[in-house]
């Protein structure tokens, strides 16, 4: 979500307190480590995982604004807790989440008297949970299906643009 959170200024057509949604697709793959421990049917454990994205959206909104969202990488640190059965294991799971995003806007002026273009990375903070089923194949090896719930810290960057008099501007993104 895109919120205008300057005092007084627009950009190109972004009214302050104007918002918009950008919903972005792509691939996320990385890798994961973990252990786990049982005590009869119940198991515990920790994992960690660390994926790059190629996850991005450009949208052109605000008259002649063109907005950029990209999800650079992904850290999730999950505690988990679960139910054996024979070979089955049912879990939940939560914990820390982070990610690196990278934000920017460009105002062309082609429709608006504003111009200028600016980009703004960081870090966010903050919380997963999910549940899972897993089959054990053998001691070492498992195949499952997870779903993971990621909630990440809303964010406020400054993305330099003009409205012709040299202000520049904050936007937030969640």
């Amino acid at each position: 979500l895109y919120s205008n959170l300057a005092n007084t200024s627009t950009f190109g057509g972004a009214s302050v307190g104007s918002t918009f949604n950008q919903n972005s697709n792509g691939f996320i793959g990385g890798g994961q480590i973990g252990h786990n421990w049982q005590s009869t049917h119940w198991v515990f454990g920790i994992e960690a995982s660390f994926s790059g994205s190629t996850v991005k959206k450009d949208t052109t909104n605000f008259v002649d604004d063109i907005f950029s969202n990209k999800l650079n990488s992904l850290l999730l640190v999950s505690g988990r807790f679960g139910y054996a059965n024979n070979n089955w294991l049912l879990y939940a799971r939560g914990g820390y989440a982070g990610a690196s995003r990278t934000s920017s806007v460009s105002d062309t002026g082609t429709v608006s008297p504003g111009t200028g273009s600016g980009s703004a990375s960081s870090w966010h903070n903050g919380w997963n949970v999910g549940a899972g089923v897993e089959y054990g194949l053998n001691r070492n090896w498992i195949v499952g299906l997870q779903y993971d719930y990621v909630n990440l810290a809303s964010k406020n960057y400054q993305l330099d643009g003009s409205d012709g008099g040299g202000l520049s501007y904050l936007f937030g993104i969640k």
